[in-house]
């Protein structure tokens, strides 16, 4: 499966870090080989302690000094195929990437970050090439390995570049973190795992990767909602505020409902309360009246992960029915913007999987999600 890897950053690698998990959990034979194909020989290559203390003030004329080795270019050095994925991004066809409100301007504007952070400018060609994936199924093997080979590249350069979040790469590290968390939520669906209880680590992983952005955003709102990404967020309060149909009601009634389950815990009633409340806010936040069903926002489908709660996760993470339930439900969002690019079949697939993991005994639970979503009329 085209995943992330740990990219042997110490004591957690970034992908970790933004998940906001304690331990590393990738596999790291990927990044070895990426670490070893970037780098020269010796410490001076790949070593700050290195250069910087091992090697300073040299003896210039002892004539056994040897100069350190400059490093070699990265392993995502430019090439035809990384210029088509350029072209395809800032094209008329970039502006669907994110919302389809989007405009050229607006890609090119986030390519102008790009050029001055390249790990951006290697995610958003990542992103490019997951996009090229679908659009070319003929050649879709070939894209989502260059779509992962540029993404650990691009992790690699911010953990090397990025020591701190400030006022002059806060854009830049803010897209970098929703395009990561993106790229990895339609990689679960692309490529999903042999198996359920790996499917669904992943997709818990992908919501923790979307979460961490909200690490990025806390205390700088005002500074990224005036800059030229704008129109790529949501909306500071729903539209649609006294929004009622058939989808709120019945996110209503399930919220009340899951909360009074027996197996329950007070505390674990209020998280799962919140995230489904969440699910209501962001379903009045994008639904537009005026647009078809599979035709909605799709900002609704990446808003949420982004807003839901370390705890929620943690109870995915564990297992526990009533928070896959939660999921089953999001899975309806998701089936209202399947016409996007990144969702497709994605709540269909996700629904799916949810109701062989939760069995027959919550099947009265799944009766209404199952209509709204394999109702192909």
């Amino acid at each position: 499966m085209a995943a992330l890897s740990c990219d042997e950053s110490r004591p957690r690698c970034v992908n970790c870090t933004t998940a906001g998990t304690q331990e590393c959990i990738y596999p790291s034979k990927d990044a070895k080989a990426i670490i070893s194909n970037t780098s020269s020989p010796g410490p001076a290559s790949n070593s700050p302690v290195a250069s910087s203390a091992g090697l300073s003030s040299p003896d210039v004329t002892n004539d056994s000094y040897v100069p350190p080795i400059p490093p070699r270019p990265p392993a995502a050095f430019v090439n035809f195929t990384h210029l088509e994925l350029y072209r395809h991004f800032s094209g008329e066809s970039g502006s669907t990437f994110f919302v389809e409100e989007g405009s050229k301007d607006y890609c090119s504007g986030l390519l102008q970050h790009a050029f001055k952070d390249p790990y951006l400018l290697c995610e958003l060609l990542a992103l490019s090439a997951m996009h090229l994936s679908f659009q070319r199924p003929q050649r879709a093997a070939f894209y989502r390995e260059e779509a992962t080979k540029l993404q650990s590249e691009a992790l690699r350069l911010y953990n090397e570049t990025v020591q701190d979040i400030n006022p002059e790469n806060l854009i830049s590290v803010f897209v970098f973190s929703g395009t990561l968390g993106l790229h990895f939520f339609c990689s679960v669906f692309a490529t999903p795992a042999d198996n359920l209880v790996d499917f669904l680590d992943q997709l818990v992983q992908s919501i923790r990767l979307l979460r961490g952005v909200r690490a990025v955003l806390a205390g700088r709102w005002d500074q990224i909602e005036n800059s030229d990404i704008s129109p790529v967020l949501q909306a500071e309060k729903p539209q649609n505020r006294d929004l009622s149909d058939s989808i709120t009601e019945m996110l209503e009634r399930f919220s009340t409902d899951i909360s009074r389950s027996p197996d329950i815990s007070q505390s674990q009633a209020e998280i799962l309360k919140s995230a489904v409340g969440s699910l209501i806010w962001v379903y009045k936040a994008q639904v537009s009246p005026d647009r078809l069903p599979g035709d909605q926002d799709p900002r609704m489908v990446i808003s949420w992960p982004i807003m839901v709660s370390a705890e929620f996760t943690d109870l995915l993470a564990e297992r526990k029915p009533e928070a896959l339930l939660v999921l089953v439900y999001f899975s309806v969002l998701l089936h209202q913007c399947r016409n996007w690019w990144a969702v497709g079949g994605s709540g269909q697939f996700l629904l799916g999987v949810l109701e062989v993991s939760l069995g027959a005994d919550w099947e009265s639970w799944l009766a209404w999600p199952k209509s709204m979503v394999y109702d192909t009329s």
